[in-house]
């Protein structure tokens, strides 16, 4: 083989693997976490929920331990049919960060979704900041299961 086509060779791969990475992120740190002081959790079951699915948890160290678990985990944007698609198609678990109770009827500053399967759906890149759907490249069933251990969650 040749040096060009080696180079070019080369120079192309390097150029996909520039794009596929460009693609991938990564959820950040959340600098203040401490603003959020209740965190709604709702599971939803064949496309509807109840007040039997649905926990509120006000314990501000827990709340705060919850969002550092989610820090770095590997994401990319997909698109909202998708997620919707997914979401229909198996039980979730929402995950709504308030910064006090009586906010009602406004969107909510940060919240992601959990799919049975493990996969982490965010609907905000930051805080107070919506962003097209990014989804977790791999799924983390573990991390779902150690969320729900530490909030006492048993449905």
């Amino acid at each position: 083989m040749t040096i060009k086509k080696q180079i070019l060779i080369l120079g192309c791969l390097l150029i996909i693997v520039n794009a596929c990475s460009d693609q991938e992120k990564v959820i950040e740190k959340i600098e203040d976490k401490s603003v959020f002081n209740v965190l709604i959790i709702q599971k939803v079951e064949g496309n509807t929920s109840s007040n039997d699915m649905t926990k509120i948890v006000k314990d501000q160290q827990k709340i705060v331990e919850v969002l550092s678990m989610v820090e770095g985990l590997k994401v990319e944007e997909v698109d909202n049919n998708l997620v919707i698609e997914e979401m229909t198609s198996q039980n979730a678990y929402m995950f709504g960060f308030i910064e006090n109770e009586k906010m009602t009827g406004d969107p909510l500053p940060y919240s992601f979704n959990v799919l049975a399967d493990g996969t982490f759906i965010f609907s905000h890149d930051e805080p107070d900041s919506l962003s097209k759907p990014l989804q977790t490249v791999d799924q983390h069933q573990q991390l779902l299961d150690e969320m729900k251990q530490l909030l006492d969650i048993d449905f």
